[in-house]
């Protein structure tokens, strides 16, 4: 019944290092220092606050 598990399982992958490497570059300098401008964040949120108050609140 469980034939199929009696043969070792092979998994062959061929792997591209300039590939991998180009990918971790571009994730690396995506990533990099992202949470850096929290205070311009909070800036944005208090002036769209604002604007909406002003706007919409008519």
């Amino acid at each position: 019944m469980w034939g199929f598990l009696k043969r070792p399982v092979v998994v062959t992958a061929d792997i591209n290092l300039s590939l991998v490497a180009l990918t971790g570059m571009g994730l690396l300098s995506r990533l990099w220092r992202l949470t850096y401008p929290r205070a311009v964040v909070l800036f944005r949120r208090i002036r769209w606050q604002f604007f909406v108050e002003q706007n919409w609140s008519r």
